[in-house]
């Protein structure tokens, strides 16, 4: 479990920081439409803006896309994720802050929304990076658990090694005493019938 929860919250770093970079972009865009007064032509604020609308559509489809086996991993809503990694129910908690970014047509005043939503990005990279760590560490616990039972099982088996092969050669012993008592009793027959031959 721990193992897929890494996987999990790994697959929600990926998301977000390929929205961090798409909304440093939008940040950068609705600067430079600030400085409107000194583009060279509409063309340029019209590639603007263009750009600013597609940046803001694919951050809007990574939130909605971006699963783990068919479980949604960010939203435009606060998210919390249980995962179980022990036998008596314990769980690890992944915290994920709401991504929402508002639909922009124009550049113009996109960086107060990619300011938000970079902030939103970086508060939901702490905490998976804190679940990551608690998964990891919870891993090694269980590792650590694994391969100290199985030194204790190995030790259990060392000893019963042990027994069986002193019983072995107990039987063994009896094994070939008594092979040596039926050849003596054979031989005690054979000479009483020479006797009587």
């Amino acid at each position: 479990n721990a193992e897929d929860g890494i996987s999990a919250a790994q697959t929600a770093e990926s998301a977000l920081l390929e929205i961090a970079a798409l909304a440093q972009r939008m940040r950068e865009l609705g600067i430079q439409a600030d400085n409107a007064a000194l583009l060279d032509d509409d063309a340029d604020e019209a590639a603007m803006n263009a750009e600013t609308e597609a940046v803001s559509a694919a951050i809007d489809a990574i939130v909605a896309k971006t699963t783990f086996n068919g479980v949604v991993m960010l939203s435009k809503a606060d998210l919390t994720r249980a995962i179980g990694v022990t036998d008596d129910g314990g769980t690890v908690t992944l915290n994920v802050k709401k991504v929402s970014v508002a639909t922009f047509k124009t550049a113009a005043g996109a960086e107060g929304s990619a300011d938000t939503v970079l902030k939103e990005v970086a508060i939901s990279l702490g905490n998976i990076a804190a679940g990551i760590a608690a998964l990891k560490g919870r891993q090694a616990v269980a590792y650590a658990a694994s391969a100290n039972l199985a030194a204790a099982a190995s030790r259990v088996e060392d000893t019963d090694f042990a027994k069986e092969t002193a019983n072995l050669t107990k039987n063994s012993v009896l094994n070939q005493s008594a092979m040596a008592m039926v050849a003596q009793a054979n031989q005690a027959q054979s000479a009483v019938l020479a006797v009587l031959q």
